[in-house]
């Protein structure tokens, strides 16, 4: 703190510029977000008038839109490495696919290593 003071008194400032200042969002996108939220309230609406009271979950075959929000999208593994564990002490490496790889602890006893899926 007596570092700062003294640079204060001596008149001290720093200059700064922000690169990426705040955006204001423009009218036009506040009114695209209120005509998207408005239709979604909508389809909802009429998607929970369909729905039968004793169900609880939504009949898909009466409302095929609703199963494309409701599935969740099939996760591919897109990353070229995999990961590998250890059988004996679950020491994990990653490497690239098929590596043969054998422990070095001395209670594992060179046990290969056993890809995680």
């Amino acid at each position: 703190m007596q570092a700062t003071d003294k640079l204060l008194a001596a008149g001290f400032q720093v200059s700064w510029i922000d690169r990426f200042p705040p955006r204001m969002p423009h009218k036009a996108q506040l009114n695209v977000s209120t005509a998207i939220m408005a239709a979604l309230s909508e389809s909802l609406a009429a998607a929970s008038e369909t729905a039968l009271p004793d169900q609880s979950e939504p009949d898909l075959e009466q409302a095929p839109e609703l199963s494309e929000l409701l599935s969740p999208p099939a996760a591919e593994n897109r990353s070229n490495r995999v990961k590998y564990r250890c059988p004996n002490c679950t020491a994990q490496v990653w490497g690239k696919p098929n590596l043969k790889i054998r422990c070095g602890e001395d209670d594992c006893t060179d046990s290969v290593f056993e890809a995680v899926t």
